[in-house]
């Protein structure tokens, strides 16, 4: 495996950003100290401002990065908590992944992984790709995903399949019978005819075979809407703690600033709590841009 970088290239707000595995593990990092804080998480994820703080660590972690809250962070975060919950899914509802612990990666047949990722886009990409972080991406947002559909380790799926061994006989005599039962039934009228070729005994199986791929096909599109229907429950729990947050950080910073009367700060905080849009300007902005903006509002409400 290719040795990790040591150096960041600064990056402009706009541009977009290749992360590196460096940028990548530091990044993951800031995020695990944040979840360990217990100050910042929440069921539905991270609390309002969070970008903002991992900002300013990425930055005191390397020096000069430029990798800013928005797009750059926000971007990353979302795509590596997206790589890790799809992971998950393979483990907890697919069938034929198992994990390479050692170097860290999702290991399938290729038609096996291409049929999941018609379903799963997100999974495009991640067979045989070293995901270092998929453990502790998964302490972190594994609670989010266990409120909906429920999550689950590598490690843990060996267990499951180990604990179903003892009543593996009991299986295949089911199974069988579950066969023998369906030789008697006619699904003519819901599927194809085969061509008049083997024995009755082929002809229903065929037939079976192909309403197990429709209910499989049925099973993944069903996942996909959880998926979605969490991902926007999610976004509305962020949005309903936005405000308040947001007016908390935007006071703790305004603190910071020098030379500022009691009735300067007040003034100032109430100007910009109440734009969304300079909210987000003054809080992304460094400490001296950060005065600039509360000398321009000052001005601009005298």
């Amino acid at each position: 495996m290719a040795s990790l970088d040591t150096a960041s290239t600064p990056v402009a707000r706009n541009q977009k950003h290749q992360w590196t595995p460096t940028e990548d593990a530091k990044l993951v990092g800031c995020l695990y100290d944040l979840y360990t804080m217990g100050t910042w998480k929440c069921d539905t994820g991270f609390k309002s401002g969070y970008l903002v703080k991992l900002e300013h660590m990425l930055e005191a972690k390397t020096p000069g990065c430029g990798l800013k809250a928005s797009p750059h962070i926000e971007s990353r975060v979302k795509t590596l908590k997206k790589q890790a919950m799809v992971i998950a899914e393979m483990f907890s509802v697919g069938s034929g992944f198992s994990w390479n612990d050692v170097d860290k990666m999702v290991v399938a047949e290729k038609d096996v992984f291409d049929l999941w990722v018609k379903s799963h886009p997100t999974a495009r990409g991640l067979r045989n790709k070293p995901f270092p972080h998929y453990d502790t991406l998964l302490e972190i947002f594994g609670k989010d995903r266990a409120n909906g559909l429920g999550a689950t380790t590598p490690g843990a799926e060996e267990e499951a399949i180990e604990s179903t061994e003892a009543t593996a006989a009991n299986d295949v005599d089911q199974s069988i019978a579950f066969e023998e039962g369906l030789d008697g039934i006619d699904f003519s009228s819901t599927q194809p005819q085969p061509s008049p070729q083997g024995t009755s005994q082929q002809k229903t199986r065929k037939s079976t075979d192909g309403w197990i791929r429709g209910m499989l096909e049925v099973s993944s599109s069903i996942n996909k809407l959880v998926d979605d229907t969490m991902v926007y429950l999610d976004k509305i729990g962020n949005a309903l703690t936005e405000e308040s947050n947001s007016h908390k950080l935007v006071a703790e910073e305004l603190r910071k600033i020098d030379d500022l009367t009691t009735g300067q700060l007040m003034r100032a905080g109430e100007r910009i709590i109440g734009s969304a849009s300079l909210t987000n300007l003054f809080l992304s902005g460094t400490i001296e841009e950060r005065k600039d903006i509360v000398m321009e509002v000052l001005r601009a409400g005298n």
